[in-house]
């Protein structure tokens, strides 16, 4: 759920592509951010889009973004309401006497907090560093 924290807003797209408004970069950019951006908009309550992926990357490339744990994680397919959901054992339910089909063994990397303004920072500065190399 960290990745639901860290969004970027039709005014982040907007500072990455000043540099160079008119270059190809700039504009494919802005033309698939912003319908991303749009989509989330239109069906969540925050502002701007999750970055998922980037996020995600950054974490493998600079663990010191987020507070990790290790935990078992599994997909749940058979539930009325999270069919399809990734479910992970922070409880350590698993362990007990409940543990209701839970495997033992560890088999994730779960991240628990991020710093959102650290990984924004240096995503938006990144991608604007892109878009100002076309200028």
């Amino acid at each position: 759920d960290v990745t639901e924290r860290v969004r970027m807003t039709t005014a982040d797209v907007a500072a990455v592509c000043a540099p160079a408004p008119g270059s190809a970069l700039a504009r494919f950019g802005a033309d698939t951010v912003s319908f991303y951006i749009e989509f989330y908009e239109r069906f969540g309550p925050e502002p701007g889009a999750a970055m998922h992926d980037p996020l995600a990357l950054a974490i493998a490339l600079d663990p010191s973004l987020a507070e990790l744990t290790t935990t078992r994680v599994e997909v749940e397919c058979d539930g009325r309401w999270t069919r399809g959901m990734t479910v992970a054992d922070l409880g350590g339910v698993r362990n007990t006497p409940w543990a209701l089909g839970w495997e033992a063994a560890d088999n994730a990397r779960v991240a628990l907090t991020v710093d959102a303004e650290a990984f924004t920072s240096r995503f938006l500065e990144r991608l604007r560093g892109l878009v100002e190399a076309q200028a």
